[in-house]
């Protein structure tokens, strides 16, 4: 067990689905909340509001495989696979209605664990992720996804990648220490082959593009409807043509949201975590 600086995070190593997994928790509440790390950071971009949200929930949050610090495995470099995995993760934590915050590369595994397994999430809190269709990526992020291949990323030096991306984080200023660990978290490859799960989603936005029929790659469509201010089961059944992640969401290191939009998807309670507060940066 690793207590980080002078805050309430302790974190820890623990093996789900084969993987040796980064995470920390709080103490016991009611509520449990999952909370997902971004990227290119980790789960310390929780630190900011960890101790406001732990007086309301049980809170658990992951550095998911091959982020941060927890291992990766490639079939997991995709969305809809990590969708399956943050439910695995919840299964090992006990947590059998949980809420999950799942900012930037969260939101659309969070929107295919919801799609596939209705009421089994409390609710969502997503956004910032390269998920609505069409994709609106920011110039670095687009650049990522575009590029032909990874191999100028993985001649580069992942220091200086990750943090160049770092240096769009507004009016939070960063400890040296969880800067370190952002840095380190992508020494080696673990940068440019992180970068394979954002290049997964562009030919799900393609064909859910082109085709009013449902993505081949997609799980399958909900049954119910909802307002337009929520997320809805449209013809495409892609989850990455939700409303909610048009925009940007309250995340860790992200720009703040135009508007709040809350989502319970089918069989879930309507409540959500309360709000939190975080240092916010650009889309990359």
């Amino acid at each position: 067990m690793t207590t980080w600086l002078n805050t309430p995070i302790q974190m820890q190593f623990r093996v789900i689905d084969g993987l040796t997994i980064r995470f920390a928790q709080s103490g016991d509440h009611d509520d449990h909340a999952l909370l997902l790390s971004p990227w290119p950071e980790s789960l310390l971009a929780f630190e900011p509001m960890w101790a406001r949200l732990a007086e309301h929930a049980h809170l658990v949050a992951i550095d998911l495989p091959g982020f941060g610090h927890s291992q990766r495995r490639d079939a997991l470099l995709s969305p809809r696979a990590m969708g399956e995995f943050i439910l695995s993760a919840a299964d090992a934590f006990g947590l059998e209605h949980p809420h999950v915050v799942g900012p930037d590369i969260g939101t659309a595994a969070s929107l295919f664990a919801a799609a596939a397994h209705p009421g089994r999430l409390r609710s969502l809190v997503v956004g910032s992720g390269g998920s609505a269709v069409p994709l609106q990526l920011g110039s670095r992020l687009n650049d990522w996804v575009q590029a032909p291949d990874l191999d100028r990323f993985r001649r580069a030096d992942p220091r200086q990648i990750v943090a160049g991306a770092l240096s769009g984080i507004e009016r939070y200023s960063l400890p040296d220490a969880v800067r370190e660990d952002y840095l380190r978290s992508y020494e080696g490859d673990r940068m440019a082959e992180s970068m394979r799960y954002v290049r997964a989603s562009p030919p799900c936005a393609t064909c859910c593009r082109r085709s009013r029929r449902r993505c081949r790659s997609s799980p399958a469509p909900a049954t119910r409807r909802y307002r337009r201010s929520t997320p809805s089961s449209s013809t495409t059944g892609c989850p990455a043509a939700s409303s909610t992640s048009s925009t940007p969401g309250t995340s860790p290191g992200r720009t703040q949201p135009t508007s709040t939009r809350r989502w319970s998807p089918p069989g879930g309670a309507a409540a959500t975590p309360p709000p939190a507060r975080s240092h916010s940066r650009p889309q990359s």
